[in-house]
């Protein structure tokens, strides 16, 4: 027999397992010829420990179903024919029972994770558009609220670029703030995300990052418009409003 990593090291810990011998009953017992990584056989969340053995020494060997992985580079569903005709060349005794390609095997297993991913895309989508409505309509209700202070700071002399980037830096530190209070809350719930998450971890510091820096970018791109409206106020104008 073949073991996986996990089960030799589960009867033989720190131990070389080749060579040993696994009772399957009072009276047969199997030698461990190899030792390979934990397959995602059963699970494809989490490797499970499995164990190797050749058909020929399987407890049924005549009714022992067997399952032929076939790789192609044509299109699956034409081989399907193909591979009867094979099977019957060989042996018209067997016949091959179903044939299903590989995608349409893992669409099952993988339709709730890909629900899960669907499900948290849109929420972040909605949560990153409101983030960015709601930085837009602050920054755009700043600048109307002190037009007449932006006024007067453009005809004592400041540059449009000199508001533009104070107007900026107020956007970026409610952005930084934001991303502040959602790492916090992140961490705080991370533990409950794990059973959401497929193929990544829910601390990646790789998707933390990303997602931070997302959200940073969103909050330049929407507080850069009426900054900008703001640089190019006429100051004649603004000292006129009330």
């Amino acid at each position: 027999m073949i073991l996986s990593e996990s089960l030799a090291q589960y009867y033989w810990p720190g131990a070389d397992p080749i060579g040993k011998r696994l009772m399957r009953d009072s009276t047969d017992g199997l030698t461990v010829v190899g030792v390979v990584r934990d397959s995602h056989y059963r699970d494809l969340r989490k490797p499970r420990p499995s164990v190797y053995i050749p058909l020929r020494q399987s407890i049924f060997p005549g009714f022992a179903p067997t399952t032929l992985v076939v790789a192609t580079s044509g299109r699956p569903s034409e081989m399907i024919p193909v591979l009867r005709r094979t099977v019957h060349d060989v042996d018209p005794g067997v016949a091959l029972a179903s044939a299903t390609p590989f995608e349409t095997l893992l669409a099952g297993t993988l339709a709730q994770p890909r629900l899960n991913a669907l499900l948290l895309t849109l929420f972040a989508g909605a949560a990153m558009l409101l983030a960015a409505v709601g930085l837009f309509g602050t920054v755009a209700t700043t600048v109307r609220q002190r037009t007449r202070e932006l006024g007067v700071r453009l005809a004592l002399g400041a540059t449009p670029s000199l508001l533009r980037r104070g107007l900026l830096d107020q956007a970026m530190t409610l952005a930084l703030l934001g991303v502040g209070v959602g790492l916090a809350a992140w961490l705080a719930v991370s533990r409950f995300l794990r059973s959401l998450l497929f193929g990544v971890s829910a601390t990646d510091p790789l998707a933390i990052a990303g997602a931070s820096l997302l959200l940073v970018v969103v909050a330049l791109v929407a507080a850069w418009r009426p900054a900008h409206r703001a640089s190019r106020i006429d100051p004649v104008i603004a000292l006129r409003a009330e």
